[in-house]
């Protein structure tokens, strides 16, 4: 009976101990499990909300850019400028058939200053009326529509004036007014080679045949490029430039004409004129300043021309 009453004992002690050994273990592994489950959101947590962030940056791009009113961007040629009036003209002659290439550099330059043209140039065509851009389009193409009626003789006017893109208008005028340049540029060669002083000052004899030669370039422009006989013929280029202003100066400076005419290499045509106009200083002195006042200003003694015998 003790024998017995001992073997239970120790019986349910031993399963009193198999729990207790497997208690810590038990806490355990839950706690590597739930950590583990801890850390698989925690790594993933960042990258979740950087997905839409990245697509919702991309997909805006295209939205704001298709909305955009190009009518209001002062830097798009569609602006308008609330000061743009349709009535202006931009410059000053008008068009009257013989005078379109200085004509044309002017309306050039007035419309880059207002960002237009691209609207002239072909650079930027008639979009489709179903386009968000069409009225934003025609609303700056009839601005500058309006603008090249106002800048031209009335009698061109009407012989545009049922074309409605600038483009063509552009075109139009080019190839009906611009035909004349071989004519052009023969009468200005011989302009060029008969031009004299005459009763000009240094500084107006030289401003007027500098006229004559950005004409003349506006024409034939030097080729752009980088072979080895272009240097030379930039030189020979400005050498006739000068040998054209000094032959055509009057005899009182035949001195100073002879002086530089000898000098090799020729010098440029700015040191040039500035060596003949300082002649021209010491020899009339103040008598200069006032030939160009009574020129320039006829509010300064208009009468008051000198003749210096040239």
């Amino acid at each position: 009976m003790p024998h017995s009453h001992y073997a239970p004992r120790q019986h349910a002690s031993a399963r009193a101990d198999a729990p207790r050994q497997h208690q810590p273990a038990r806490p355990d592994a839950p706690r590597q499990h739930t950590s583990a489950r801890a850390d698989a959101p925690r790594q993933h947590q960042p990258a979740r909300p950087d997905a839409p962030r990245m697509s919702s940056t991309t997909s805006s791009i295209p939205f704001v850019s298709a909305s955009m009113d190009l009518s209001q961007d002062p830097s798009s040629p569609y602006y308008v400028h609330p000061s743009d009036n349709p009535a202006s003209a931009l410059v000053s002659p008008v068009l009257n058939g013989e005078n379109y290439n200085h004509w044309s550099i002017g309306m050039k330059r007035s419309l880059i200053s207002k960002q237009k043209l691209a609207l002239i140039d072909g650079s930027i065509l008639m979009p489709p009326k179903t386009d968000p851009t069409y009225k934003a389009w025609e609303r700056a193409n009839n601005m500058v529509i309006s603008w090249i009626t106002r800048s031209v003789s009335p009698s061109i006017a009407q012989s545009i004036v049922w074309m409605d893109k600038t483009y063509e208008i552009w075109e139009e005028l080019e190839e009906r007014l611009s035909q004349g340049n071989l004519y052009r540029i023969a009468e200005l060669h011989q302009c060029i080679f008969n031009f004299r002083q005459g009763e000009l000052d240094i500084s107006n004899y030289f401003t007027q045949l500098k006229i004559l030669w950005d004409e003349l370039d506006n024409f034939r422009p030097l080729p752009k490029c980088t072979c080895e006989a272009m240097p030379d013929t930039k030189k020979y280029f400005m050498e006739d430039r000068v040998i054209a202003f000094l032959r055509g100066l009057n005899d009182t400076y035949a001195g100073i004409r002879s002086q530089i005419m000898i000098l090799e290499p020729l010098p440029s045509l700015r040191k040039v004129f500035s060596l003949v106009i300082q002649q021209e200083r010491q020899t009339f002195g103040n008598e200069t300043d006032m030939k160009v006042m009574a020129i320039n200003g006829p509010w300064r003694g208009r009468g008051s021309s000198v003749n210096r015998g040239r």
